[in-house]
């Protein structure tokens, strides 16, 4: 554990440091020798974390395919799979990564109560982005009305105002989109996070090249 804890402070979650990602591993390493499951999920969802930082997405994969086996021996991986699903999209396994969310919400619906809400907002917000990336507008329009009850917290709400404006540009409704996309990257970067402050710059230049300023919209990027 102190190996763990000595990593993560060290920055091996952000990608940075390699005497941090040495020590993860070797956290990885003893808690799979010790059979800890939890310790070694956790170890694992941090190095997942790392890989994706660092653009290792097919290593980020593997870390959070058997984060997610260990913690669902303990009876509780939802998180992890949305991780996964997340890194997917990233690897290119888009079917992929919509299958396992869609099974996930077909695991967990609410009167089940086993997944909290929060993660089942994000799942949504995922599929969500899907759908559009697919080019299904209307799949796309859905998901986001069904997360909206339960992106609640922050973090979901500036996704949840991320979705939405880029489903407006998409659909050709620039007002909406403007309001939605200024909205999220002011929340961005109060957290700060700045994976998504990039995701929102990305739309507001294909919000201004849509409303016919290729020049700023060239300036964003």
């Amino acid at each position: 554990m102190s190996r763990l804890i000595r990593s993560i402070l060290g920055g091996a979650s952000n990608g940075t440091g390699d005497q941090s990602r040495r020590d993860l591993d070797m956290a990885v390493s003893a808690f799979r020798e010790s059979g800890d499951r939890w310790g070694l999920s956790v170890c694992l969802s941090f190095k997942g974390f790392s890989d994706s930082a660092t653009g290792d997405f097919d290593s980020a994969a593997t870390a959070l395919e058997e984060s997610t086996r260990a913690i669902g021996e303990l009876g509780g991986h939802n998180q992890q799979r949305i991780w996964l699903a997340m890194v997917r999209v990233h690897t290119g396994e888009l079917e992929r990564a919509q299958a396992e969310l869609h099974a996930l919400m077909d695991e967990t619906s609410p009167s089940q109560q086993k997944a909290p809400s929060q993660q089942r907002a994000l799942a949504r917000l995922l599929l969500a982005d899907l759908a559009r990336h697919r080019g299904d507008l209307g799949e796309a329009t859905r998901q986001l009305e069904l997360a909206a009850p339960e992106a609640t917290d922050v973090p979901n709400q500036a996704l949840y105002l991320s979705s939405f404006g880029h489903l407006a540009v998409a659909k050709g409704e620039l007002d909406s989109a403007e309001d939605a996309l200024g909205r999220a990257l002011e929340m961005a970067l109060d957290m700060p996070d700045m994976p998504m402050v990039a995701v929102l710059t990305v739309g507001m230049a294909q919000l201004r090249s849509r409303q016919g300023d290729p020049h700023q919209a060239a300036e964003l990027l």
